[in-house]
């Protein structure tokens, strides 16, 4: 979880206000196998998996309309640990946009009467082995 990340860029273009930006990851297929001595897993495999991002951008009367369902393009994001320029990484990732919300008066910018947009990606592995998600120093 990142909170109030520096530049947002998503293809190409530039996010302004971002709050937070949550990387996630989910088993879509799990294999779990029991033994024959107790009732707990004797074993765990995740063959198909899933990551994405999830953004929250704060809302104001200059804010550029959200990309549209199914693009497809890089999202960079750029993070420092407590501010500190020393620990600065930057978190790239191939994906989609696949769900964009708006939410009024629930929490964070939208808690002072403000508004969130709320977009979730999912991302694209290059070749399905390597992790779709980069982390580098900056």
């Amino acid at each position: 979880m990142i909170f109030n990340p520096g530049a947002v860029e998503f293809a190409g273009a530039v996010l302004a206000g971002v709050e937070s930006a949550a990387i996630n990851r989910r088993a879509e297929k799990m294999v779990v196998a029991f033994g024959d001595h107790g009732p707990n897993a004797v074993f765990v495999d995740v063959p198909e998996r899933r990551s994405g991002v999830v953004l929250r951008q704060r809302l104001t009367t200059t804010t550029a309309e959200a990309p549209g369902l199914g693009t497809l393009g890089d999202l960079r994001l750029s993070a420092t640990a407590g501010g500190a320029d020393a620990s600065a990484w930057t978190v790239v990732c191939r994906c989609v946009l696949v769900r964009v919300d708006h939410e009024v008066g629930a929490g964070g910018a939208a808690r002072a009467g403000g508004a969130v947009r709320v977009m979730e990606f999912v991302c694209v592995s290059a070749d399905g082995a390597a992790d779709p998600v980069t982390v580098t120093p900056a």
